[in-house]
C-alpha cells in the first residue's frame, strides 16, 4: 500500500522470514519489487545509518520494544524533520469496566489514555503532528473475523493438545473483550515529526 501511494523507496523489516518472502512476492506481482527492499532483522536492533529514512512507519508493533523506547530508538534513524507513523494500542476513554481494566492490566500494563501519548511524543525528540482511532474495521474485518473462523479449525486440530487449547482460550477471551468493549479502548495512530535536538 505504500508503494501504491507513494513513488519512494521502501524498505520492509521483519524479523520473521517467511512475511519477508511472501511480501518478495506480492511486490514482483504488484510491480513494485525495484522499489521495494525486503529485510530480515529485529526493529530493536536495526543497522541502519544514521539519517537513512524520510519517515518510518509501525503498525501494531511499537508494545513489542515498549512505546517511548522504540521512539527513542528510532529517532537517529530519520533524517532532520523525518516522519514517524506508529499505532499504538490506548485507552479511548478514561474510566473503564473492571473487567476490561483487569485484562489489560495483565496483558499490557502500560497502556495509556490517547492523550496521554502526547507528551510521551514531546519528550521523546518529536513534534505532535495528528492522530486518530483506527476504525472499528480494522479490527473485525481483518482481524478478529477472520482469526475466529481460524480459532474453530484449530481448537478441531488440536482437540488434545491442552497447551495449545489454553491458547486459544486466550485469543477468544481477547476477541470477546473487544466485542464487549470496543468503545473503551483501540489502536490509536500518531503521526510526529523530528523535532531539532
Amino acid at each position: 500500500m505504500l508503494a501504491k501511494l507513494s513513488t519512494g523507496n521502501i524498505t520492509a523489516l521483519d524479523n520473521h522470514a517467511p512475511f519477508i518472502e511472501r511480501l518478495k512476492r506480492n511486490a514482483r506481482r504488484a510491480g513494485y519489487a525495484e522499489r521495494i527492499h525486503c529485510v530480515v532483522g529485529d526493529m530493536a536492533s536495526m543497522s541502519f545509518p544514521k539519517g537513512s529514512f524520510d519517515a518510518i512507519w509501525c503498525e501494531g508493533a511499537a508494545f513489542v520494544m515498549g512505546f517511548s523506547n522504540s521512539l527513542k530508538a528510532w529517532r537517529p534513524l530519520l533524517r532532520p524533520k523525518g516522519y514517524l507513523a506508529v499505532s499504538e494500542l490506548v485507552w479511548l476513554k478514561k474510566r473503564a469496566p473492571k473487567e476490561v481494566k483487569d485484562f489489560f492490566a495483565r496483558e499490557y500494563p502500560d497502556m495509556k489514555h490517547y492523550k496521554d501519548i502526547y507528551p510521551v511524543i514531546e519528550s521523546s525528540g518529536y513534534k505532535m503532528i495528528d492522530y486518530f482511532p483506527l476504525p472499528a474495521k480494522s479490527w473485525w474485518t481483518h482481524y478478529y473475523t477472520p482469526a475466529e473462523k481460524k480459532l474453530v479449525a484449530l481448537r478441531r486440530k488440536y482437540k488434545g493438545n491442552q497447551d495449545a487449547q489454553a491458547i486459544f482460550d486466550s485469543f477468544q477471551l481477547e476477541i470477546d473483550m473487544h466485542r464487549k468493549y470496543s468503545d473503551y479502548y483501540g489502536y490509536g495512530f500518531y503521526i510526529m515529526q523530528k523535532a531539532k535536538s
